[in-house]
């Protein structure tokens, strides 16, 4: 089945991207002592558009192993046939 099938798993990345995304861009106590208790003062724009282009590069390779498995998956079970 492919993977937007899968209610629970799309539920966990929604909020895990939402939170990610919220840490990163946004200025408030929690994220501050975050930073801080891993060493940063205050994360550098820089470091943060990395971050933020890591996520969206996490994004598509998943997209690309789910259409390049789905499609394997058929062609497998097309030859299997």
């Amino acid at each position: 089945k492919p993977l937007w099938t899968n209610t629970g798993l799309l539920i966990s990345l929604t909020v895990q991207t939402a939170f990610l995304g919220y840490s990163l861009f946004s200025v408030d106590p929690f994220t501050t002592k975050v930073q801080q208790i891993v060493g940063f003062d205050r994360l550098p724009l820089s470091l943060r558009g990395v971050l933020l282009g890591l996520m969206g590069a996490n994004l598509v390779v998943a997209v690309a192993a789910e259409a390049l498995s789905v499609y394997a998956i058929r062609g497998i079970e097309r030859v299997a046939a």
